[in-house]
């Protein structure tokens, strides 16, 4: 029962790909970049998904930056 082109494994690629995620949920709307991962794993079309590799280089997966990433680039030494 479980091998591509059995009819269960076709009637659960059809509910998959009918199902409509819920994207207004809370957890989607305080965490924006995992919505866009995440929807973007999910497309339908194989195509259009992320590979291992895109998927790992997304921002949400990267964390939050650094202090000193985002610390202000030094002042030039002054001149006086």
């Amino acid at each position: 029962e479980n091998f591509v082109g059995h009819p269960k494994m076709l009637a659960i690629r059809h509910k998959l790909r009918e199902y409509k995620v819920d994207w207004s949920h809370t957890a989607f709307s305080k965490h924006s970049q995992a919505a866009d991962l995440l929807r973007s794993m999910l497309a339908s079309r194989a195509e259009e998904r992320p590979t291992a590799r895109e998927a790992l280089q997304h921002p949400w997966l990267q964390g939050p930056p650094t202090p000193s990433s985002q610390a202000s680039p030094p002042s030039p030494p002054s001149t006086s």
